[in-house]
């Protein structure tokens, strides 16, 4: 989180309560948001939503769905290989395309990432018409399910 906040932009943070016990992100605390219609409007007015963690998240998926564009911090999880040489997580770079449906950074081209994409409007606008398209062409709950009944088959 100290990227967000070194780069001086305006910054909220919604979710659970205890983001209030860590210094840097308290004054940027807002609240939690139970509902998932005023979730999505918090993600369709944000300029950029920004997502730290393991991808891809439910917020990741939600936010893109939404049509808000997300910012998704590169993480070790992408890398993450179990003991057969497989994959264990599938990395966003595998099911999404950078910068076309999501805007991948890291500590090194953090501000530079955040400026482009809140200065061109049109970029942004592109990037939030993708991935929503995207989301909703191959990654709803039901393409999930038919994935899940059609792998338990082929397995039978």
């Amino acid at each position: 989180m100290s990227l967000p906040v070194a780069s001086g932009r305006s910054l909220r943070i919604y979710g659970s309560p205890n983001w209030r016990d860590w210094p840097l992100c308290r004054p940027y605390y807002r609240r939690f948001v139970a509902s998932s219609s005023a979730l999505c409007g918090i993600y369709q007015t944000t300029k950029l939503n920004l997502h730290e963690g393991v991808a891809p998240h439910f917020r990741v998926m939600d936010s893109m769905a939404a049509g808000g564009v997300i910012c998704v911090m590169r993480s070790p999880g992408d890398d993450c290989v179990g003991s057969k040489g497989l994959r264990i997580i599938d990395s966003m770079e595998e099911i999404f395309e950078p910068f076309v449906h999501y805007l991948p950074f890291d500590n090194t081209n953090f501000a530079d990432i955040t400026e482009k994409y809140l200065q061109d409007t049109k970029a942004r606008q592109a990037v939030s018409a993708n991935a929503a398209r995207e989301v909703m062409a191959r990654h709803t709950w039901n393409h999930r399910a038919t994935k899940i009944i059609d792998d338990y088959y082929s397995v039978r």
